[in-house]
């Protein structure tokens, strides 16, 4: 499986599709590659799992994927992604609250893990989906895979959010009232658990796990009510508030698609159909 990319037309996403599409050995090529150019590629390689420079010449870079699939068991991947994006969101949080600038910068530096990860996840589902891989190989059915690849999806927007409440605590001019601190951490706490409880409920594929996260839907409203109080509270933080607010709500959100998620995998699973 190899791909050959004209550097006249080459972009980053070409290279990133490229890998995402299965292809083993990329190879950039143009008249001259120029440093800047090879830098450019260097640095795609780095942000791909298992993509190594294979080969460089005058005028082509070659990237040659060694990673091994089977080292990258999706579950445990999922688990992995979901680990940093807990954390990027609490920190994100934190950094808000604080007003701690080198913790913001931390978080946002992170997300380039959790893009990894997804991007490793997406090259797996595409090779399961080609017949390039087998079922036996990634260890799960190609809708299991599906997924385990949409909690990805979902947990890489979550990763987002964080990275958006981190630059909003980078462009707050004023102190936090302790009303306001107390419902950011209100909603936090509420979105986090939900996120948690979710990824729990796919990964046990338990039901009624999934439904109680659900159930908790029905407290929207009156978060919502809380998100724009925050705001009106303080008028110098608004807009940051408003952002921090958002991404939280937004967050919780998607915990509840992860628990549909969880819903759907359970009732396909072989123990539901056999009882």
């Amino acid at each position: 499986r190899d791909l050959h990319l004209s550097l006249r037309r080459q972009r980053q996403m070409c290279i990133r599709d490229s890998y995402i599409a299965g292809f083993d050995i990329i190879q950039v090529i143009g008249n001259r590659v120029r440093p800047q150019e090879r830098r450019m590629v260097r640095g795609i390689a780095q942000s791909l799992i298992g993509m190594e420079i294979l080969e460089e010449t005058q005028s082509t870079v070659t990237l040659h994927s060694v990673v091994n699939l089977q080292d990258f068991p999706a579950q445990q991947t999922i688990h992995r992604i979901f680990d940093i994006t807990a954390a990027m969101l609490a920190d994100a949080v934190a950094a808000f609250l604080n007003q701690d600038e080198e913790l913001a910068r931390d978080v946002v530096e992170r997300d380039g893990d959790v893009d990894r990860l997804v991007l490793l996840v997406a090259r797996q589902f595409s090779l399961l989906l080609r017949d390039l891989v087998t079922e036996a190989e990634v260890g799960l059915s190609r809708l299991e895979f599906l997924y385990q690849h949409t909690v990805a999806d979902q947990l890489e927007r979550v990763a987002d959010h964080g990275v958006k409440i981190s630059r909003a605590a980078l462009e707050t001019p004023a102190p936090l009232s302790p009303g306001v601190r107390d419902r950011v951490r209100e909603l936090a706490q509420e979105s986090g658990d939900v996120l948690a409880r979710a990824v729990r409920a796919v990964e046990a594929r338990d039901l009624g796990l999934a439904n109680r996260v659900l159930a908790r839907k029905e407290d929207r409203q009156r978060l919502l009510e809380l998100a724009q109080l925050s705001a009106a509270d303080q008028p110098e933080n608004a807009y940051a508030i408003s952002i921090v607010m958002d991404s939280l709500l937004r967050s919780r959100e998607y915990g509840f698609n992860i628990a549909e998620i969880a819903l759907d995998a359970a009732v396909a699973s072989p123990e539901h159909r056999g009882g």
